[in-house]
């Protein structure tokens, strides 16, 4: 069955919508492949479309974390909240954004299936929160966010401390912001200077299986 680029003209027309090709994808993609090695590497997409591009990162995560921790379910379930976390994605239509997140919860739930008989049903729900938090509606170029675009996107960084999970959440403008600072650099491995944004608010420590229980 030939792959299907385009949903209609019209939304072409209106958003420049086209979807790229699952192996024009996986050559992209190819290209960071050392990063797969690292499961905490953070894969950010600003116009993620319905979320060819953030799946294929996350198959090869899996892929990784099968070869590093298939023997220990406790470890392939805190590492795949890592891995999925360090997943993020925008994008201005609504349809796009449900049908990202329902694709990325099918390919973890598929990795995750084949590998155990017994599924922990707060790590399902923990991966499904994460993705709602993570994958967003908005306008990457405008920053905004809502039906409107009056609200400003906002996105959480996550940082796993031995069996917690850390949550901060930042407003997407400083993301990509630079301004330089003095001192070690914290986000950049190419030893330049980087922004140090303030979160917009620092969530307490949470164990990785339940942060399913986050109201927002």
């Amino acid at each position: 069955m030939k792959e299907k680029i385009i949903k209609s003209k019209q939304r072409t027309v209106d958003f420049g919508e086209v979807n790229t090709n699952s192996k024009i994808v996986s050559k992209m993609v190819d290209l960071v492949n050392v990063e797969f090695e690292k499961l905490d590497s953070r894969f950010l997409e600003p116009a993620c479309g319905d979320g060819n591009f953030l799946c294929e990162v996350l198959n090869r995560k899996m892929e990784t974390i099968k070869l590093k921790h298939s023997k220990h379910q406790v470890d392939y379930e805190k590492y795949s909240i890592q891995s999925c976390s360090s997943i993020y994605g925008i994008e201005i239509l609504d349809d796009n954004v449900l049908n990202a997140r329902k694709r990325l919860n099918e390919v973890f739930i598929n990795h995750y299936s084949k590998m155990f008989d017994l599924l922990n049903e707060n790590i399902i729900k923990s991966v499904k929160k994460i993705f709602e938090l993570n994958i967003v509606q908005g306008d990457a170029l405008s920053f905004k966010c809502g039906k409107k675009l009056e609200k400003s996107i906002v996105l959480p960084e996550w940082s796993l401390i031995d069996n917690l999970l850390k949550r901060r959440d930042f407003a997407y403008k400083d993301f990509i912001s630079y301004a330089p600072i003095d001192g070690p650099n914290l986000f950049s491995d190419l030893g330049g200077n980087a922004f140090i944004p303030e979160p917009v608010k620092d969530w307490p420590l949470t164990k990785y299986y339940k942060i399913h229980e986050y109201k927002k």
